[in-house]
């Protein structure tokens, strides 16, 4: 996921600079998460309303974190 938004961000007109130390420390932190069932893509939607549901259960080791059912909305 990481990967597919530093591709969008190198095709911007936006110096390295500007982007690349937060990806890397963004990087570095997604590794201790818990990623087990994670999704996530990119998707060009055009103008108008995004929607979003997050929800699951990941189990690291023995402790179970659990994500209550929320949705997100925006317009692009």
């Amino acid at each position: 996921m990481i990967d597919a938004v530093s591709k969008r961000v190198k095709s911007a007109p936006i110096p390295p600079v500007m982007y690349a130390g937060t990806v890397s420390r963004l990087k570095r932190a997604l590794r201790v998460i818990p990623s087990n069932g994670v999704r996530g893509g990119l998707v060009d939607t055009g103008q108008g309303v995004v929607v979003c549901a997050v929800y699951g259960t990941v189990r690291r080791g023995r402790t179970s974190y659990f994500f209550l059912p929320s949705i997100g909305v925006t317009r692009a």
